[in-house]
């Protein structure tokens, strides 16, 4: 397994161009508007489009530097001090900012006093200043961003009468079936020793010894089985949802043929896993009921930006890096084959965002228009915190098809900023 190739930033960066510049055709979107909403070939700065409340006006550009500073946390006390002195922190552009106290954890959430979660307003505002959340303590790994929890903030200024609290946004991979409530949660079967969801025995894999890294391995890729199988039922929610909206027939093929490609891919998944295994595994019963069929559009568009224009696309990237990396080769062609579907699924979603733009009533357009733009900030504020760019150095071998957590995250960056960022501005455009 001693396969390694030496990818740099740059090839990563121009896979996620072909990948953008793939979507943009598919969908029919502006490949200047793409390229102008992208970053510079340095990376030092990130362009998206403001939407107003009425999407029929021209898109205003406005530009977001990412730092240069890491983005470490202030070590403070569990509560905050409402007495305490204020906190220096460092803009992007070098100058200090006057933050009256540090910010807080409560329980899951961060919270910061009003006046530096929105010190150009009375309320706390939808989304946090980066510069005050460098002040918050233990802050999660991984690529996301931070969104007003309004339930959380209730309670806790039942303590402290200005608190301002946020939940984190964590990233979506792929498009499985959710909850029909406001936290979304990804429904999955439980797994069961069956052979039907498996290909041949050994296709994959032969058998090998058992050790803690195959265990390991078949433990990530029944993870991914479960929610390809979740994602068929996804799909097959979504045409639903299409056809009691009144979709042209192409997106509801589309949404069909998704489904097929997922149950493949849960094959792929379990298969793999049960080779890893040394016996077959597949899905339990699946708890549908407790999703729901959006039947509006606001719901609908919700779902196929967080999903599809996020989450789908994320899969297709790392996809075909692991594939790229992967030391064995029946595995490297599955998840070849995998990336090329996801990123059509991915287009799908695009699609459907499109034909909503242009065909839900005026009010439903508003609100879409909306969502675009808090959707963009809430990404670009990941990248800042994120620290984007990280050192340069070889993508380590995909060892069974799995990436590292430090490549995923490298290849979900260079996904965010080079290809999902573009193509929201352009859309919104």
């Amino acid at each position: 397994m001693d396969r390694r190739k030496s990818t740099s930033q740059d090839v990563l960066k121009s896979q996620a161009r072909r990948l953008r510049a793939r979507i943009a055709l598919t969908v029919g979107l502006s490949s200047a508007g793409c390229a102008a909403a992208g970053t510079q070939d340095d990376g030092s700065t990130i362009t998206v489009a403001t939407v107003t409340s009425d999407p029929t006006a021209t898109a205003q550009a406005t530009t977001a530097t990412s730092p240069t500073a890491t983005s470490e946390a202030t070590e403070v006390a569990t509560g905050p001090d409402p007495a305490a002195t204020t906190t220096s922190a460092t803009t992007t552009e070098g100058s200090a900012v006057r933050l009256r106290r540090p910010g807080w954890k409560s329980g899951a959430n961060y919270c910061l006093g009003r006046s530096d979660a929105n010190p150009s307003g009375k309320d706390c505002g939808t989304i946090p200043p980066f510069d005050a959340l460098r002040t918050i303590p233990d802050q999660p790994n991984g690529m996301y961003g931070f969104e007003l929890d309004p339930d959380a903030t209730s309670a806790e200024r039942k303590k402290i009468a200005d608190a301002c609290c946020f939940r984190v946004i964590r990233p979506r991979l792929g498009r499985p079936l959710r909850t029909g409530d406001s936290e979304r949660t990804p429904i999955r079967a439980e797994i069961v020793r069956r052979p039907e969801w498996t290909e041949d025995t050994g296709r994959f894999l032969a058998a090998g010894a058992p050790s803690e890294e195959r265990r390991a391995a078949a433990r990530a890729w029944i993870d991914d089985a479960l929610l390809e199988h979740a994602s068929a039922a996804e799909f097959a929610r979504l045409s639903l949802s299409l056809l009691a909206l009144g979709a042209p027939p192409e997106l509801v093929r589309q949404a069909h043929e998704a489904a097929l490609d997922e149950l493949r891919h849960a094959t792929i998944a379990f298969s793999i896993a049960s080779d890893l295994e040394g016996a077959p595994v597949g899905p339990g019963t699946l708890p549908v009921e407790r999703s729901r069929v959006d039947t509006d559009f606001v719901s609908l568009v919700e779902a196929c930006l967080l999903d599809g224009c996020i989450g789908e696309m994320l899969a297709s990237l790392e996809a075909a890096t692991a594939a790229e990396h992967c030391d064995v080769p029946t595995i490297r062609e599955a998840l070849t084959s995998i990336a090329d579907d996801e990123a059509k699924h991915a287009g799908l979603a695009y699609a459907i965002v499109t034909w909503a733009l242009e065909a839900a009533p005026l009010e439903a357009r508003r609100t879409i228009a909306g969502m675009l733009q808090t959707v963009r900030a809430a990404l670009v504020q990941e990248l800042e915190l994120t620290n984007a760019e990280r050192p340069e150095r070889p993508v380590s071998v995909a060892t069974w098809g799995r990436l590292d957590p430090t490549d995923a995250a490298r290849v979900h960056h260079a996904c965010v900023k080079d290809v999902v960022l573009p193509l929201l501005s352009a859309l919104a455009a």
